[in-house]
């Protein structure tokens, strides 16, 4: 006889089964993806940084499909968790063709590889509630995708001397910071609610170091633009920081 809940559990597991398999072939489709395009890029990406990309690229995957696996509603996987996929694989691209040091002419295709990534960061949410395919892991998947975009381009945009280290650091890691500072204060790991401001300065993050790609933005512009986007996304954060002590206090 089977315990109480036990039918449930299988049934759910089944369920979850056919997105699992479709997660782990569009992640083996965007690695061939990601091998061919670095492999054809006319820098001549050091073996080193190739495999380091690859590597990152299946810890990525690793990572996603972990997310998956520990609650995702729906029996297919969708095309918006595959589009979102494929921006992260699209940053992971451009940190690897940036290393080598891009021509003037190769810096503009990967601003617009940037943008690309950018547009399509509103595809996905679309998608999933066009298909009715809305989960918390595809909102997770994406808000990693995000950061893990920022700090690609942030770490660009230090390395050509268009932004200073605080307005890097501010731009790239502010989500990652964040995340460490909830494992040493579990009350700012408190769940919080939806807020469209943080996607809107999200796209001007992004917007904005993408950008700073782009050869001729450069000088007073590209400090003012910086500083500028950085100041949104500090004052997001002190925004959430303040609303998590709050609720802490009235506990």
């Amino acid at each position: 006889m089977t315990q109480p809940g036990t039918d449930a559990l299988v049934a759910a597991r089944a369920a979850e089964a056919p997105a699992a398999a479709q997660f782990a072939a569009v992640a083996a489709g965007w690695f061939a993806l990601l091998a061919g395009a670095l492999a054809l890029w006319p820098g001549a990406v050091p073996a080193p940084v190739w495999i380091g990309a690859l590597a990152a690229h299946l810890g990525v995957s690793a990572a996603a499909g972990a997310g998956l696996a520990r609650g995702y509603p729906h029996r297919a996987l969708g095309l918006c968790n595959a589009v979102t996929h494929l921006r992260a694989t699209g940053a992971l691209f451009l940190a690897a063709a940036l290393l080598t040091g891009p021509t003037p002419a190769q810096a503009w295709g990967l601003t617009a590889l940037a943008a690309a990534t950018l547009a399509l960061d509103g595809v996905d949410g679309w998608l999933a509630r066009r298909r009715g395919l809305v989960s918390g892991f595809g909102a997770r998947f994406d808000v990693e995708t995000d950061a893990l975009v920022a700090l690609v381009l942030a770490g660009a945009a230090v390395a050509a001397g268009k932004i200073g280290p605080a307005e890097a650091a501010i731009l790239g890691a502010a989500r990652y910071l964040f995340l460490a500072a909830g494992a040493v204060a579990p009350w700012l790991a408190a769940p919080l609610p939806e807020r469209t401001r943080r996607k809107a300065i999200c796209v001007v993050q992004i917007a904005v170091l993408t950008a700073l790609l782009a050869p001729p933005v450069e000088g007073r512009a590209a400090t003012l633009a910086g500083l500028g986007a950085a100041a949104l996304v500090a004052g997001s954060f002190a925004i959430d920081i303040r609303a998590l002590w709050r609720a802490r206090r009235r506990r």
